[in-house]
């Protein structure tokens, strides 16, 4: 059965499968402190996909959200888990007051092709971004791509 939600201390034996899904090292209880949260789906005991919604915000007004990473596993792209998590950061982000939410995107192909189909645009740095990463944002008042499909 798919389970989505917050990463607990009982999941903790999913940490290294999540660190090598998202391709960094996490600390669930550092994020967490500062606001953070990990959202992991999963079904029995495989790691379906993961993301990390930061508690940094940025924007003059803090309007925007920082989706650290998100990743699906993949035997598990291609079935909606990508939009589906997305949705939940989307969700998550407008709870806490956010308006956009911001991520700094890798340039492959698929990477690109999903990110606009949620209706995420490419935008100005609002920090200095990673080297070959593209500053995007997704205004969480236009979340159609996140609901229907391609925009």
């Amino acid at each position: 059965m798919l389970q989505i939600g917050t990463l607990t201390q009982e999941q903790h034996s999913f940490r290294t499968a999540i660190e090598a899904l998202l391709g960094m090292p996490i600390n669930p209880d550092a994020l967490q402190a500062q606001g953070g949260t990990i959202q992991i789906a999963t079904e029995e005991d495989a790691l379906i996909g993961a993301f990390l919604l930061s508690g940094e915000r940025l924007g003059e007004q803090a309007q925007y959200a920082v989706v650290s990473a998100l990743a699906i596993a993949p035997a598990y792209r291609r079935h909606g888990m990508g939009r589906m998590l997305a949705a939940l950061a989307a969700n998550l982000a407008m709870q806490q007051g956010a308006g956009f939410l911001y991520a700094e995107v890798a340039q492959e192909a698929g990477v690109q092709v999903f990110a606009a189909r949620i209706g995420a645009t490419e935008t100005a740095a609002l920090r200095p971004c990673p080297a070959g990463a593209i500053p995007m944002c997704l205004d969480l008042t236009q979340i159609e791509g996140l609901r229907h499909g391609c925009r």
